[in-house]
């Protein structure tokens, strides 16, 4: 998670990745890197921002700098080559191996209060580049789940969210949580590694040479075929990051809702959720509503969570763009709770397997090679505004994790558009 999207969040990021892999080969006494693979889009970056082109910062360079384009040979010591495309499917369109779709998920909560049926929840909608806003009835309707599983007085409330049919106390136990599981965007990555023999060498096997000839039709032709494979000898002399800058954004963040209550929604949204081949399209939130004791209450979470949480086993994650560690997720529980078991049960039980899809992902080359998706099973908090009803921000809540502060025209970063912009600009006023 520390380098998604990291060209995008940080200024000066690729120039810092560059130097922290060079002080990597040197502790792992390989030679110098000596060039760096990636998308011209990350050379983007480095050329054409308004950082390195303006006049004012640069002079006549940062012009020159901007007329040059994207196209440069050379950078911090490292020679640039770009990526190229290749077509591994008939039918399909050429593929860059350094890209490739990536999953990721986000937790909104909304605690109990005896005000909450007075204030508009507002998340962002990276479709659209801009806000929405969910009242206490939106989250009612979305919460309710087939057959009033729920505890009686929670299903009631939810079948009729009126404030005047209910006192305050029980308007002010209800906690709704929002999951938004299926974020979905390209991501690109970048090798950068030593060149020469020692690191390995591009082997040439068996040629095959054919000759035709079409007496029939008058004609004759010939065709060449020759096998190659690149085989790395020293690993040690190439390092590969994964998922450093966004591409394009697919789906999975927007207000499309899963209706519990509809069995052509769950289905619908099981399908979407479990078909890694194709970019996600499917809705986007997964609402859930709690009704739990106040003393037992815990108004801190962690971030990340687990959200797909089989309570009766240990909870484990597999972690990195390798898959090579699984971390011990215990702390991030929060469905195990007594407060949250019977009702949680419910939605777990209408849930897509994320489980499966976590479990049996393959690492980020054989992903991008195969053309599939990777997901995960944690959440992080994400962004959430609170309004009262004279349409004030009375509170918000910045998101955290794999994407960070959500605002308006953060689509446009996140789409490979845009770079190192924090916020949404403010108006000053000069004297």
């Amino acid at each position: 998670m520390d380098l998604f999207g990291f060209l995008q969040k940080n200024q000066n990021a690729l120039d810092i990745l560059i130097e922290e892999v060079k002080y990597r080969f040197k502790q792992w006494m390989a030679p110098s890197p000596s060039f760096m693979l990636t998308n011209c889009k990350l050379t983007f970056a480095l050329q054409m921002t308004p950082e390195r082109t303006s006049y004012v910062l640069h002079g006549p360079d940062g012009v020159k700098r901007l007329k040059q384009g994207p196209e440069i040979s050379s950078y911090r010591g490292l020679n640039i080559i770009h990526t190229r495309s290749f077509r591994l499917e008939t039918g399909q369109s050429a593929r860059d191996l350094l890209r490739r779709r990536v999953r990721v998920a986000e937790y909104y909560r909304i605690l109990p209060s005896v005000t909450n049926f007075n204030k508009q929840f507002e998340l962002y909608n990276e479709g659209r580049d801009g806000w929405f806003s969910l009242s206490m009835a939106d989250l009612c309707k979305m919460a309710r789940v087939p057959g009033g599983g729920l505890t009686a007085r929670l299903q009631r409330f939810l079948d009729t969210p009126n404030q005047a049919t209910f006192d305050a106390q029980i308007i002010g136990q209800i906690e709704f949580v929002i999951v938004r599981p299926n974020i979905e965007h390209n991501m690109l990555g970048v090798i950068i590694g030593s060149g020469g023999g020692d690191t390995g060498n591009t082997l040439w096997g068996q040629t095959e040479l054919a000759v035709y000839d079409d007496s029939m039709h008058g004609v004759w032709g010939m065709s060449y075929k020759y096998h190659s494979r690149a085989i790395v000898y020293e690993c040690k002399n190439l390092i590969r990051l994964w998922d450093i800058a966004y591409d394009s954004y697919n789906g999975g963040k927007d207000d499309k809702w899963v209706n519990w209550e509809d069995d052509d929604s769950v289905n619908k949204f099981k399908e979407d959720t479990m078909d890694v081949t194709q970019p996600y399209r499917g809705d986007s939130m997964m609402v859930m509503a709690f009704r739990p004791d106040a003393n037992e209450l815990n108004r801190n979470w962690p971030s990340p969570i687990v959200f797909y949480d089989d309570i009766n086993q240990p909870a484990r994650a597999l972690v990195g763009a390798d898959n090579t560690e699984k971390l011990d997720c215990e702390q991030f529980r929060v469905f195990d709770a007594v407060v949250y078991g019977p009702a949680y049960q419910i939605y777990y039980n209408l849930m897509p397997n994320f489980h499966e899809l976590h479990y049996t992902r393959k690492d980020a080359g054989n992903s991008a090679h195969e053309n599939e998706t990777t997901s995960d099973v944690l959440a992080f908090e994400g962004s959430m505004r609170i309004k009262n009803e004279a349409g004030q921000i009375i509170r918000e809540i910045e998101g955290s994790g794999h994407h960070g502060k959500d605002f308006t025209g953060v689509a446009s970063v996140r789409a490979g558009k845009g770079y190192k912009i924090t916020g949404v600009p403010q108006a000053i006023r000069q004297a």
